[in-house]
């Protein structure tokens, strides 16, 4: 027989078993506090993991984004840009299809690429 599930019985359940059950081992757990424990549990866990995995990647990001900028001639600041949701992607995309310019410019020399590119290598 189907059970109705109040959402505010299992955020009451999730907090007692995270704040007062914290640490504990003993006892029993019957298989629907489990899972009303660990559904929600294994969301926030997942979701924590990819926002400390992109916190850890945002300063690579941010670097990568303004030397690439800079191989355009455009001020690093414009990497600012890609804090922006959806802007990021078109900036992304503009980024890889861009060449760089052929010359020196204010921010350096023609930067040699790793893959082989269209611009010359030193």
């Amino acid at each position: 027989m189907a059970q109705n599930i109040d959402p505010k019985q299992v955020l009451d359940h999730f907090l007692k078993v995270l704040t007062k059950q914290f640490a504990c081992f003993d006892g029993r757990m019957s298989k629907m506090d489990y899972m009303l424990f660990m559904i929600p549990a294994l969301v926030l866990k997942y979701l924590l993991v990819f926002i400390c995995i992109g916190l850890v990647l945002l300063i690579p990001i941010f670097g990568a984004t303004a030397r690439r900028f800079h191989d355009l001639g455009i001020t690093g600041w414009a990497s600012a840009l890609m804090l922006v949701p959806v802007v990021d992607i078109l900036v992304l995309v503009y980024l890889c299809m861009q060449d760089g310019q052929a010359e020196a410019n204010q921010f350096g020399e023609v930067p040699a690429s790793t893959f082989g590119s269209s611009t010359p290598a030193e």
